[in-house]
């Protein structure tokens, strides 16, 4: 039986395995040629896609220079007259529709950025347009070239539009920009669709907005990461097996880009084809091997079934087996041994899976999918010993979010989740492909260049994050504006990663405290500057716990009659060793802190009680932006001025312009609680910031202080005396009172006096000094009298 068995095998099986092993090679041979040419068309179409999107973009850009050139629209922008602008874009329109372009709608905005005029109607008037105000193009000048940008529909919310914009210039001045508007939907898309003969879907980095077939997005982005997967990709969208490739649209500040879809179906077919022979030509062979397979099969079935049965009665303690008298078995060992092998895979798979999710788990930061602190410190001790070895030059750049905690107390944790995915997003778009972008925690992140040929490359590397960054990003309908600072340390492989961490944090240490939203380069120096920062630090600590912080009060008075109205408490710090510091150095590192809050809780609380024992006396105290931006800042007031008992009328609050801008919605709130109080409030340096009318209308404030700058040379310099006119104008347009700072002469004061100043505070009236020698001098002139 043995020697049938072996020569019908023998005889049999080597044709049988030369046809598979043949037909597989063939087929494979044709599914490999099949996806080559496949990809190979997948890019041609992506390509495609991008070629005619710049040709559209191109298209619009070109249109909207020919109608700035138009002098009738540059008129009724310069004169900001927006019923001309409608009846001119309007009739724009109906000229392109009747030529048969594809523009759909126009608009003409000033300068500043508000929409003048569009076609779209009342919704889109007076709206702001920051894609313009932060173009790259040389806005102003008269060369200024025409560029293209994605906004957002205003008539229907998530609708995005393409706008092809041009300046407009008037009499050799920058006046505004004309924009023409063609819709990105799923029209837009079916277009280009058509015309590729191939479809599309149209995705930013995480949401699906329009496509040519329907697919559910979840699905789409489990199996698509964004444009970090820029290759093809296999996917599995509405039932269909597809091949996809990525392309980013080449528009400034826009995150578009399109999926180009080809149907696994189509690559599948040659194979396919290829397989039927394979099949046709086994079941011949086959046809000879039944028979022998199945008398085979019998056998050895029964000899299966004999054993199992042998087996079972030898573990019932039966030795005494006879394999003779068993009848024809089912086949059900075969099945049982195949069940058991499908555990066992399944147990397997399951288990690979669970390494490889905890593999990743324990290398990349699951919000934002970047290397994590262990993996990018692996890759940083390897790129050093590559240094090290082939005599190259890497650079470690640890950057730090500006203003990210405003962003997380402002608008909650999940939008501040949001943004960091988005600073991922731009970041990964910044760098070169061997560069390896990590999160190290919070919002810190590190980038490594295991190669540089100069350190010029980091710097420019630095300017672009700076710059991406620096781009506003919409979270929950909101424009939110941060920064990054970027520390730069570079190596010739010599350094331990600690140590080049450490340098790389000592550079972004002296970024930040040069102004944040810059880059610097590791110097010696710096661990001195970083340790004269810490030991500042543990001072200020120590300080606080200690009281070493006292008040001065400087006295403003009355420019017409002298009399002192008031005074401005100003902290002064001296340490036990007797070391006097200044404001200007420990206020910023209180900042920084968050030290500024109970600094500023105890300035409060002795100005009040200041002001609470002079009850004709009004009190200006400066509150940072630290302390604005703090909710329960203006509570905090109300709870210091009951317990000192002072006057709320008598209180004034100190701000920059500076610290509005950074968190504009909890300062207007504490703003307008703290007027309802009665507190009164000042708005400090006027003039140094962004100076703006709207700023003074919408917060009311009481006084406005002209800044020592503006005051020196006032009385000799014509174009100082004009910004102060100016100010002055201005102050009386909203209805508020003008303090002059920094007045040391009685020229300075008549100047002031001229121009319709009410106040003045400066040497000539007095020096900061204690309460007790403030009230002497004051007596001594006998304004303080005049003031009680």
């Amino acid at each position: 039986m043995r020697l049938r068995t072996a020569l019908l095998l023998g005889g049999l099986l080597p044709p049988l395995l030369a046809a598979l092993m043949a037909g597989t090679l063939s087929a494979g041979f044709v599914q490999r040629n099949a996806l080559q040419e496949a990809r190979a068309n997948l890019s041609h179409d992506a390509d495609s896609v991008l070629a005619l999107l710049d040709e559209i973009s191109e298209t619009l850009a070109v249109h909207a220079s020919v109608a700035a050139d138009r002098r009738t629209l540059a008129q009724a922008l310069a004169d900001q007259d927006h019923a001309a602008a409608d009846t001119l874009l309007e009739r724009a329109r109906r000229n392109m529709t009747s030529v048969g372009t594809d523009i759909e709608q126009l608009e003409v905005v000033l300068r500043n950025g508000s929409v003048l005029a569009s076609t779209m109607g009342e919704a889109a008037r007076g709206r702001f347009r920051v894609d313009l105000v932060s173009a790259p193009a040389a806005v102003g000048e008269a060369d200024a070239n025409a560029f293209t940008r994605i906004i957002h529909d205003p008539r229907t919310p998530g609708s995005l539009m393409l706008a092809g914009n041009a300046p407009v210039i008037h009499a050799g001045e920058h006046v505004g920009w004309i924009s023409l508007i063609r819709p990105v939907n799923a029209a837009f898309v079916a277009d280009i669709s058509r015309l590729l003969r191939r479809d599309l879907l149209l995705v930013s980095s995480d949401e699906l907005l329009a496509g040519t077939i329907t697919v559910n997005p979840d699905s789409l982005f489990r199996q698509w990461h964004g444009p970090s997967q820029p290759g093809p990709l296999h996917m599995m969208l509405a039932g269909e097996r597809l091949i996809t490739l990525y392309r980013h649209l080449n528009i400034p500040g826009s995150d578009l880009g399109v999926l180009v879809l080809w149907p696994q179906a189509e690559v599948d077919r040659p194979g396919n084809l290829a397989v039927g022979g394979i099949v046709l030509s086994v079941l011949f062979v086959l046809f000879l091997l039944i028979p022998a397979v199945a008398f085979l099969g019998t056998r050895l079935a029964q000899r299966l079934r004999t054993l199992s049965q042998a087996l079972r009665e030898l573990g019932e303690g039966r030795p005494a087996v006879s394999l003779s008298h068993f009848g024809m078995p089912a086949i059900q060992e075969l099945r049982d041994l195949r069940l058991a092998v499908e555990r066992f895979r399944e147990n397997l798979a399951e288990r690979e899976r669970l390494t490889e999710r905890l593999t990743w788990m324990a290398n990349f930061d699951p919000l934002t999918r970047l290397p994590n602190r262990s993996l990018f410190q692996d890759r940083l001790h390897q790129a050093l010993v590559a240094a090290a070895r082939d005599g190259r030059t890497i650079a470690l750049l640890c950057l730090d979010l500006d203003r990210f905690k405003e962003v997380n107390d402002t608008l909650g944790h999940a939008a501040g989740d949001q943004l960091l995915r988005r600073v991922a997003e731009r970041l990964q778009l910044c760098v070169r492909g061997s560069d390896t972008v990590g999160r190290l925690g919070g919002d810190e992140f590190s980038i490594l260049m295991p190669t540089l040929e100069r350190p010029e490359e980091a710097e420019m590397l630095a300017r672009r994050v700076i710059g991406a960054i620096a781009l506003p990003v919409e979270l929950e309908g909101k424009h939110v504006e941060i920064g990054v600072s970027v520390g730069i340390a570079v190596s010739d492989g010599s350094h331990e990663p600690g140590m080049l961490q450490q340098e790389g944090d000592v550079a972004l240490y002296a970024a930040k405290a040069e102004g944040r939203g810059i880059w610097r380069f590791f110097e010696p120096a710096m661990n001195e500057a970083q340790r004269r920062r810490r030991a500042m630090e543990a001072a200020l600590h120590e300080g606080l716990k200690h009281h070493e912080f006292r008040l001065v009060y400087q006295p403003q008075v009355l420019l017409e009659t002298g009399r002192v109205m008031g005074a401005e408490a100003l902290v002064r710090w001296e340490d036990a060793q007797g070391n006097r510091h200044m404001p200007s150095d420990f206020i910023p590192l209180a900042e920084d802190t968050g030290l500024i809050l109970p600094l500023g809780e105890f300035v409060l609380a002795e100005a009040c009680r200041f002001g609470a024992a002079r009850p004709a006396l009004r009190v200006a105290v400066n509150a940072s932006a630290v302390q604005l931006r703090e909710p329960r800042f203006a509570q905090t007031v109300e709870r210091i001025l009951r317990e000192t008992g002072m006057d709320p009328a008598q209180l004034e609050i100190e701000m920059t312009e500076t610290a509005i801008l950074q968190d504009v919605d909890n300062v207007k709130a504490n703003i307008r609680r703290l007027r309802r109080s009665g507190v009164k409030i000042a708005l400090d340096d006027f003039g140094t910031g962004f100076s703006s009318l709207s700023h003074l209308r919408q917060l009311e404030f009481d006084r406005i202080k002209i800044d020592r700058s503006f005051v020196k040379d006032l009385a000799d310099d014509g174009e100082a005396r004009a910004l102060v006119r100016a100010v002055v104008s201005m102050a009386r347009a909203v209805g508020v009172e003008l303090v002059g700072e920094g007045v040391e002469t009685e020229a300075q004061a008549e100047a002031l006096r001229q121009e319709g100043c009410h106040e003045a505070q400066g040497y000539m009236y007095g020096r900061p000094v204690s309460a007790e020698e403030f009230d002497r001098q004051q007596l001594d002139q006998g304004r303080l009298a005049a003031a009680v």
